[in-house]
């Protein structure tokens, strides 16, 4: 309050306009500090705009003003393709934004009350028309090879957004009628933003199916999370959970994730690595086997750029809508936490990346994990299941020991080859033993055999000798009588 008296600081708040009685939650915000602080250096810009500036968070941006220029061009082209002429300034397009913009500036966290209504409404004009020209229409500044990523990266950020409504209030006034059914704004802003959502290694994004049946989304980063839809382990739907369906020691198993083990770790569980199908955050698990399917992911600055507004979109807004990348980020962080485990998941085509190193992308998903874990929610994890599974597995005591005696007598070559040095010397030694033993008893068996012989042959010599004695003496008896 600086100093001034509360009372004051209301009257203020209340005569800028800070509050309104029927005033909705807001559907945009600017980012909180605690959350700009966690980024990196090298991707300062992760949740402000880099090209263009579209809302008035970043309005006054000198830095992107000569965007300015091009989005005047836009107005006036789409202004002469609608009515043959740009002369008439205030046509059906201003004139459609002008009965939006006090319900437009009730969708922001902040009242911009510098801005006038007659600016705010030129400038949602031109922001506008920028974006549907350059979805719909595929102006060349949004085919250069350069400004095209830049700028689809710029329009998903969170203090870069534009209510829905509005977008599609305007393209209803420009909806071409020289097709039987021309394409939806979400089906256009689908195939627009395709690129940005990975299916798996070869595939991108091509079906609008899932996104049209859904809900109104409030802005195109709502658009955009809803493209990443999963599905289930075993293929089927996936479901947020309810308190009732998770029992507390699953639910203590999955708040506590740090349990889980690092990519190279679970190798020494038996656990194989392969890679998967479908959307991003399709993470399926074979129990058999066991193997863990993971679909491809390239870790680069418009990645992380992506991960961070989206998970900023999950930890702002409604808590019933589901959050699939916190609990994504957070199970990846606890897969990658060393350089052999990038290298591990690279060489099984799981992951790539184009960063100067494969420490950094450690980094990168550790400060990434640093954000998810503070609006993690386990009642809230599609990936319950797949935890669960590893964790299972991870408590085996049998595996659990064949680990502890690998890390501790067989971790590298040279224990590998002392151990068997070591037990070559005890059989050996054994042998020997059992040798000398064995001679030993054989030598004295053969001498008692021997002395045995011994005795038995002199006792029959003795006894020949009394036999010869007995019958010589007989035979002289006879004699004498004769």
């Amino acid at each position: 309050m600086r100093g001034g008296s509360l009372e004051n600081h209301i009257r203020v708040l209340l005569n800028e306009g800070y509050y309104w009685r029927d005033k909705p939650w807001p559907i945009i915000c600017r980012v909180p500090n605690d959350m700009h602080n966690n980024r990196v250096v090298d991707n300062p810009q992760a949740y402000k705009p880099e090209l263009v500036s579209i809302g008035p968070f970043h309005y006054q941006n000198e830095s992107l003003l000569p965007m300015l220029q091009h989005k005047l061009r836009l107005y006036i082209r789409l202004s002469e393709r609608l009515y043959g002429s740009s002369t008439a300034i205030e046509n059906d397009l201003k004139k459609t934004v002008d009965a939006l913009v006090q319900r437009a500036r009730q969708c922001y966290s902040e009242s911009f009350h510098t801005i006038t209504d007659s600016d705010f409404s030129w400038m949602l004009t031109l922001d506008t028309c920028f974006i549907l020209e350059g979805i719909v229409v595929d102006d060349p500044i949004f085919n250069a090879r350069r400004m095209l990523p830049a700028l689809r990266l710029d329009l998903i950020k969170m203090e870069n957004q534009l209510p829905f409504f509005l977008l599609e209030e305007l393209y209803a006034v420009i909806r071409t009628t020289d097709q039987d059914e021309p394409p939806s704004l979400i089906e256009y802003a689908c195939k627009f933003f395709a690129p940005l959502v990975l299916q798996s290694a070869n595939k991108m994004y091509t079906n609008a199916a899932p996104v049209l049946g859904s809900s109104s989304h409030t802005h195109l980063l709502a658009l955009v999370h809803s493209m990443f839809k999963p599905r289930s382990p075993r293929g089927h739907a996936v479901s947020s959970p309810t308190p009732t369906s998770i029992s507390i020691r699953e639910s203590d198993q999955l708040m506590d994730m740090s349990k889980l083990r690092c990519a190279s770790d679970l190798l020494k569980f038996e656990i194989k690595f392969s890679i998967g199908d479908g959307c991003l955050l399709d993470i399926d698990y074979r129990v058999q086997s066991p193997r863990l399917e993971i679909p491809y992911i390239v870790i680069n600055h418009s990645t992380i750029s992506v991960f961070r507004n989206l998970l900023a979109y999950e930890q702002l807004y409604d808590r019933r809508e589901s959050s699939y990348f916190t609990p994504y980020i957070m199970f990846l962080a606890q897969l990658v936490k060393t350089q052999k485990d990038v290298e591990m998941l690279r060489d099984r085509g799981i992951m790539n990346h184009t960063l100067v190193s494969d420490d950094q992308v450690v980094m990168e998903i550790g400060n990434l994990y640093k954000e998810a874990a503070f609006a993690y929610d386990p009642l809230d994890c599609y990936l319950r299941m797949p935890i669960k599974f590893i964790i299972n597995l991870q408590n085996d005591m049998r595996k659990r020991w064949m680990i502890r005696l690998k890390e501790d007598y067989f971790s590298t070559p040279g224990d590998v080859m002392s151990y068997i040095f070591a037990i070559e010397g005890i059989v050996l030694s054994v042998i020997q033993t059992f040798y000398t033993v064995y001679t030993a008893k054989q030598n004295s068996l053969h001498w008692r055999i021997t002395s045995t012989i011994g005795d038995e042959m002199e006792e029959d010599k003795s006894t020949r000798s009394y036999a010869a004695m007995y019958r010589c003496t007989s035979s002289k008896k006879n004699n004498l009588q004769h």
